[in-house]
């Protein structure tokens, strides 16, 4: 789940910002408390990170430590929070707030109970509020949860079912044939006419990924020459983006790639019972950051409503769609290239790579 590096940053992450009577273990002397009773949440953390599963079952202990503490005092009457306890409520909103911040950085979705959650960052605001620290009767604590994580990570790998990439095709579209219908596996007959990429994608397709890739084929590939399928600004935007985000840290800009696929052309659907044409099949450029999709489109005027309305109209509805399915889209207008290149891709690309978080 975490590489090295990433490891090594969640531990000095760790013994900054989770306190010490947390982190403890019983080798250290300090007897206060059973230590037993404190792994007794580690059966519901078993990712593949020993720092990871400690923490965050250290951290349920401790948590639900202080609800049934106050759960017990509120049943009595006295709904008075103490200094220290609200001290560590405070603890508990900072370490989850880090611990967001560090696994959003690396692509990983890091999920609390919403009641639990609300406890922590809402209910701190409310109990720092509140008169005397004293809380009304409608301050509500949580049930205990016991019989499951408070804490989950989703993977930080959404390209895992990405079998490979079909790209460079704009004057000639692929011949796809499906080998196993269950399996979805599909092999392009023409790969002399268009580039596949079949290495495996993590969590970003970097410039080092595709160098490693392209010593492998380019023998293969000898015949593509990008001049024969884009268009004058798509090769300009391609150029730009090569000369300034070329290292091996920076996320390819792959053109021309097929993200959805109809065999026969468009005025032979039209022959067919079911004539539903898709329109779009192929985006200008693509990358692929910190399992983050991102469509970049050139648009020239036949884009515009003035020009084809009903186009227009089917391109605003193909991008809803489209993030709604989790891919940003950015489009740059043709206009805008043709008047003031520079500065356009300039800031469009320094803003997607602060957007990214790039690590310049």
């Amino acid at each position: 789940m975490l590489n090295k590096e990433q490891n090594d940053k969640f531990i000095i992450l760790c013994k900054e910002i989770v306190p010490e009577y947390i982190l403890r273990t019983e080798n250290d002397g300090f007897l206060m408390g059973d230590f037993r009773d404190k792994e007794i949440f580690s059966c519901f953390y078993q990712y593949d990170n020993a720092n990871i599963n400690f923490v965050f079952a250290r951290l349920h202990f401790t948590i639900n430590e202080w609800i049934k503490e106050y759960s017990s005092r509120f049943k009595s009457g006295n709904r008075y929070i103490r200094s220290g306890d609200r001290g560590e409520l405070n603890h508990f909103q900072n370490i989850l707030s880090q611990f967001i911040k560090f696994f959003g950085k690396i692509g990983i979705e890091f999920n609390v109970n919403p009641d639990y959650r609300k406890l922590i960052f809402e209910g701190s605001e409310e109990i720092n509020n509140a008169e005397g620290y004293i809380v009304g009767e409608n301050f509500d604590l949580p049930n205990l949860i016991i019989d499951e994580p408070i804490f989950t990570l989703v993977s930080g790998n959404k390209f895992e079912h990405i079998r490979f990439l079909i790209f460079g095709a704009a004057r000639t579209k692929p011949d796809i044939i499906v080998k196993d219908v269950l399996d979805g596996n599909l092999k392009v007959l023409n790969d002399s006419d268009v580039l596949v990429y079949d290495d495996e994608i993590k969590e970003s397709l970097t410039y080092a990924d595709f160098k490693i890739w392209w010593s492998k084929n380019k023998n293969k590939y000898s015949w593509y020459t990008p001049t024969s399928q884009m268009n004058e600004i798509e090769l300009q935007v391609q150029e730009y983006y090569r000369q300034h985000y070329s290292d091996d840290i920076f996320p390819v800009l792959i053109p021309q790639v097929y993200l959805h696929y109809d065999p026969k052309d468009k005025e032979t659907r039209r022959k067919y019972k079911y004539n539903e044409n898709l329109i779009f099949q192929r985006m200008d450029f693509l990358i692929l950051y910190k399992n983050r999709r991102v469509i970049i489109e050139i648009d020239g005027e036949t884009h515009t409503p003035e020009k084809n309305l009903e186009r227009y109209s089917k391109q605003l509805e193909y991008d809803r769609t489209m993030r709604f399915l989790g891919y940003d889209i950015f489009r740059l207008g043709g206009y805008e290239l043709t008047k003031n290149f520079e500065k356009t891709v300039k800031d469009f690309f320094e803003n997607l790579m602060q957007y990214l978080k790039v690590n310049q």
